[in-house]
């Protein structure tokens, strides 16, 4: 064979694929019926980490790539060379999850929160006293909100200053809070900016959280903050200030000699047209049987009712709103709102509870 030819020789795809082979030092199969081709594609679909011959291990997506670029590779044994897995080293640290060490954890943090957590579900309020004391529940006064009658608030407000042994029960949605995106006239129904309604809140509580036994979650503020910004600065400042429930809550109401049960919710499941107390009523039949009075309100529609149950007298109150022009309400409900807000006394001596309509009816019985 002469130099001229020799120099202008170019091997097949064939021959490259055998010259690479033989160049990694790779055992030719014994099968006389297989072709290089063929085995290059054994390889190439192989799966496992290949050992060669001269003691290199190689992956399988090492021989993919040089399948592909056989007939462009220079010097493939020099190329493959860096792929060695033994050659490769690094610091990343591979570590195992311990599920008893994350829930110890998770506990230890649990634990922590809840004992910085102020709100309650079940709270005890007591007074030394020789004289029966009324309790009024006060809700829905929707301050901030244009249909609101905010002289009738400041006289509920002021009512509850003066009057001695007059006590008050919030059961929610004392701001209109008008935050959730869903309607422009809603959202336009914010009289006060939502700042300035939660500010003017925060000062009716420093006048008359002496005479608050215990406040409750609503809809309108608590619920929308919640769900706007993940937390509720309302249900803070009222957890701050006195007994708060952040749900239904359970009172146990320790009257000089008497002791009385009272729940109180904005409001309970079970709603009645007929009936404003019928969620309060299931309440009491179903999840608390032993309590006496029970309160909500969310619905503007007061409602009284004293009845006995297991041989026990039981009280369901729901009381009104001071938002007398809800143009809401008067589409969709009734053309009627009752500023009214139903009260009882609890006798101090003797196991009795006197309900009254509302805390005028009680100064003059």
């Amino acid at each position: 064979m002469n130099t001229s030819n020799e120099s202008s020789y170019k091997p097949t795809v064939k021959g490259r694929l055998q010259a690479l082979m033989t160049s990694l030092f790779i055992k030719f199969p014994k099968d006389p019926g297989l072709s290089v081709r063929q085995y290059a594609n054994q390889l190439y679909n192989n799966e496992e980490v290949i050992e060669l011959t001269d003691g290199g291990k190689y992956t399988a997506e090492t021989i993919r790539s040089y399948y592909y670029r056989v007939n462009g590779s220079v010097n493939p044994e020099r190329d493959l060379a860096q792929y060695k897995t033994e050659d490769i080293t690094t610091d990343k640290e591979v570590k195992e999850v311990d599920w008893r060490t994350i829930f110890k954890a998770a506990n230890d943090y649990k634990q922590v929160l809840q004992s910085h957590t102020k709100s309650a579900t079940d709270a005890i309020w007591s007074i030394k006293t020789n004289k029966p004391i009324c309790i009024v529940n006060i809700c829905d006064s929707h301050i901030g909100s244009w249909g609101t009658d905010h002289d009738l608030v400041q006289k509920v407000i002021e009512e509850i200053v003066n009057t001695p042994n007059l006590y008050v029960i919030l059961s929610g949605d004392l701001i209109q809070m008008a935050i959730k995106m869903r309607s422009v006239a809603e959202v336009s129904d914010n009289l006060l900016p939502p700042k300035w309604q939660y500010k003017v809140l925060e000062s009716i509580m420093k006048e008359i959280k002496h005479k608050v036994i215990a406040a409750t979650w609503c809809n309108h503020a608590v619920e929308r903050e919640e769900k706007q910004i993940g937390y509720s600065p309302t249900a803070m400042m009222l957890e701050d200030n006195v007994i708060y429930f952040n749900g239904i809550g359970h009172l146990q109401l320790n009257v000089g000699r008497q002791t009385y049960n009272v729940a109180v919710s904005h409001l309970f499941r079970g709603r009645s047209m007929y009936n404003p107390t019928h969620g309060q009523m299931r309440y009491l039949r179903d999840e608390a049987p032993w309590v006496d009075v029970c309160l909500a309100g969310d619905s503007h529609v007061p409602g009284l009712l004293t009845y006995t149950s297991g041989g026990k007298t039981k009280v369901a109150i729901n009381g009104g709103s001071t938002q007398t022009s809800s143009s809401y309400a008067q589409r969709y409900f009734s053309l009627k709102t009752h500023p009214v807000f139903p009260c009882f006394t609890l006798d101090p001596k003797d196991h009795q509870i006197n309900t009254y309509w509302s805390v005028k009816q009680w100064l003059n019985r």
